[in-house]
C-alpha cells in the first residue's frame, strides 16, 4: 500500500491533527468555563474530523478507507443542537432534559438517510468520488438536498441560540463575557456556514479552477476555526471566569447548584412571590444561607434582594412592553412587588424611568 500526499493534504491534514489536539486541550481543561468546554471540544471533534476526510481525500488516500466517506454528514447536523447546548450551559444551564435529546433527531435521521450508501460496495463509492472530484459530474439530487437542509438547519439554531443569550441580557452582571465567548464559536459557526455555501456553490458549475477553489476555501475555514479556538483558550474571560472573590476569598462554584438557581429563576420565576426569602429558598436548594449568599454574589455581582428585584423590574418592563393599559399597582403585584411605592423607587433605581416614564418611552 503506497499512501501518496500533495501540498494541499498536507496543510489540511495539519490542521486536523491540530484541531484534534485542541479539542483534546478543552475536553481535559478543569478551569474557567470547564463544564461548557465539553460542547466547545465536541464542536471541534467535528471540524477535525471533516478535515480530516479532506485530507484524505485531496491526497487520494481515501480509497484505503473508502468507507469513512460521507462520515462527516450526520455530524455535521450536531454542530447546531452543540451550538445551542454550549450557549444554555455558558448561562448557567446545566444537564438535558427528556424533550433535549429531540435535537439529536436531524443527525440520526440524515444517519438513517445514508444508510444505503455506507453499505454499497467500496469500488462504487470510489467510482462516485473520481465522478465527482475529477470528471466534474453534477451533484447528485440527494447530496444538494441534504446540504440545503444543512444550511437551514445550522442557521436556525445560530438564531434560536442568540435569542437564548439575549434573554438574559439585563439579567447577568457577567452575560458581555458569556457573550463573548457564545459569540466566538457563533463567528465559526457562521464561517463554516459561508465557506460551505461558497464551496456548494462552486460545486454546482463545471468551472475550470473549481477544485482549486475549494481547497482554498476550505484552508481559509481552518485558519479560522483555529483561530477563534486559541482566541477561547487563551482569553481573560476563560482564565478567570468561575474564579471571583467574594468577601477577599475564593470560593468553589456548584455548577448544578448554580444552574437550578437559575431554573428557579428564569423558568419557575419565584421571585414573584412577594414573600420569597434568602432562607426559604436555600432551604430548598439544600444548602446554607451564607453559601447562596455566595453563589449570588459570584454569578450576579448583587446581594440576594438585589438580585430578586433585578428579575421583578424585568418582569414589569415585559408587562410594560405588552401596553395593555394595566394599572401600575396590577403590574407591581404581577411582577412579585408587595406594594407600588416600593415598586417605583426600585424601578427608578434600574432603569432610571419611573414605570410612567417607561410606558411614555414606549408609545413614542
Amino acid at each position: 500500500m503506497q499512501v501518496s500526499i500533495n501540498i494541499w493534504a498536507a496543510i489540511i491534514g495539519i490542521s486536523a491533527i491540530h484541531g484534534f489536539f485542541l479539542s483534546a486541550v478543552l475536553l481535559g481543561r478543569n478551569q474557567g468555563f470547564k463544564t461548557s468546554n465539553l460542547w466547545y471540544g465536541l464542536i471541534l471533534v467535528i471540524f477535525s474530523y471533516c478535515l480530516l476526510e479532506y485530507t484524505l481525500l485531496l491526497s487520494g488516500n481515501i480509497k484505503y478507507v473508502v468507507h469513512i466517506f460521507s462520515g462527516n454528514v450526520p455530524l455535521m447536523f450536531l454542530l447546531g443542537p452543540f451550538l445551542w447546548f454550549f450557549t444554555r450551559q455558558n448561562l448557567g444551564i446545566s444537564g438535558l432534559k427528556k424533550l433535549e435529546y429531540l435535537h439529536f433527531v436531524p443527525s440520526i435521521a440524515v444517519l438513517v438517510g445514508f444508510v444505503p450508501f455506507y453499505l454499497i460496495s467500496g469500488s462504487t463509492k470510489l467510482a462516485i468520488l473520481e465522478g465527482l472530484y475529477t470528471q466534474g459530474e453534477t451533484i447528485p439530487s440527494s447530496v444538494f438536498g441534504f446540504n440545503i437542509a444543512f444550511f437551514v438547519h445550522l442557521g436556525l439554531y445560530i438564531v434560536f441560540s442568540k435569542r437564548e443569550l439575549s434573554k438574559y441580557r439585563n439579567t447577568m452582571t457577567s452575560f458581555k463575557k458569556i457573550e463573548r465567548r457564545v459569540n466566538v464559536l457563533v463567528a465559526a459557526l457562521i464561517a463554516l456556514f459561508s465557506i460551505s455555501f461558497l464551496s456548494f456553490i462552486f460545486f454546482l458549475f463545471p468551472l475550470k479552477w473549481r477544485l482549486e477553489v475549494h481547497y482554498s476555501l476550505i484552508l481559509i475555514f481552518s485558519f479560522l476555526i483555529y483561530f477563534f479556538s486559541y482566541r477561547v483558550l487563551f482569553s481573560k474571560e476563560e482564565q478567570k471566569f468561575g474564579q471571583p472573590r467574594y468577601g477577599g476569598k475564593k470560593i468553589n462554584v456548584d455548577e448544578a447548584l448554580q444552574a437550578k438557581l437559575l431554573e428557579l429563576l428564569h423558568e419557575e420565576k419565584v421571585f414573584l412571590d412577594p414573600n420569597v426569602k434568602l432562607q426559604s429558598l436555600a432551604e430548598g436548594l439544600e444548602v446554607s444561607s451564607h453559601y447562596l449568599s455566595q453563589l449570588v454574589n459570584q454569578t450576579f455581582d448583587t446581594n440576594f434582594s438585589g438580585l430578586i428585584n433585578r428579575f421583578r423590574v424585568e418582569e414589569a418592563k415585559s408587562l410594560l412592553d405588552r401596553q395593555t393599559g394595566d394599572k401600575l399597582l396590577g403590574i407591581a403585584l404581577d411582577s412579585g412587588f408587595s406594594n407600588q411605592t416600593n415598586f417605583i423607587r426600585v424601578f427608578r433605581q434600574h432603569t432610571g424611568q419611573t414605570p410612567s416614564e417607561y410606558r411614555d418611552s414606549l408609545k413614542k
